[in-house]
């Protein structure tokens, strides 16, 4: 598959009921289980067809371009810096991370400094998204919001995974919906 520019290529979504916005950053629950291994967010897909399979039966199809700046756009390459990775554990609710990071260590200072260590170790032999992702697991015990409210205040809005033509936004103001269809006339 082609690296599609995120910022040019209009991108497809596909949902089973009519959004009046693109403000609830969940595609569905992942609570009981990660059918999604990009993680949480809104999935947008280059091809039409694909979003159109996620709009079955009688759902909806979005179309969109992305507004947003390329050094704001995550992708298999990047790496993360030992601080960046430290900031997203610390935006992680103190009554969640707390308790997660014991994990790593009883004492706190130690324990987070543990943890910035194997997360960015994760990021440097695997992905920055690997890394990202096991922390929405690991620290934020796959709470949601929190975890899709922090992604853009450390710099991130979106992940585009150019493989599989797909961009999993975590930031809903960059999307700039040109038009919806009732999947019924598709």
């Amino acid at each position: 598959m082609f690296a599609p520019d995120v910022k040019t290529t209009p991108w497809f979504h596909g949902d089973r009921s009519r959004r009046e916005a693109f403000t609830d950053q969940r595609d569905r629950r992942r609570t009981e289980s990660d059918p999604n291994a990009l993680g949480p967010g809104i999935y947008w897909a280059v091809n039409p067809e694909t979003a159109r399979g996620y709009a079955w039966p009688d759902g909806w199809l979005y179309r969109a371009m992305m507004r947003v700046p390329l050094e704001r756009i995550m992708l298999p390459n990047t790496r993360l810096r030992p601080g960046v990775v430290k900031r997203l554990i610390e935006l992680c609710p103190v009554e969640i991370r707390v308790e997660a990071l014991t994990n790593f260590g009883e004492h706190p200072a130690y324990a987070l400094a543990a943890a910035v260590s194997a997360y960015t170790q994760v990021a440097a032999r695997e992905s920055a998204l690997d890394a990202c992702v096991g922390l929405f697991h690991d620290v934020y015990s796959w709470q949601h919001e929190p975890f899709l409210a922090a992604m853009p205040q450390i710099g991130f809005d979106c992940y585009l995974a150019p493989d599989i033509g797909h961009l999993v936004v975590w930031n809903p103001k960059i999307i700039d919906v040109l038009d919806e269809t009732p999947r019924t006339i598709l």
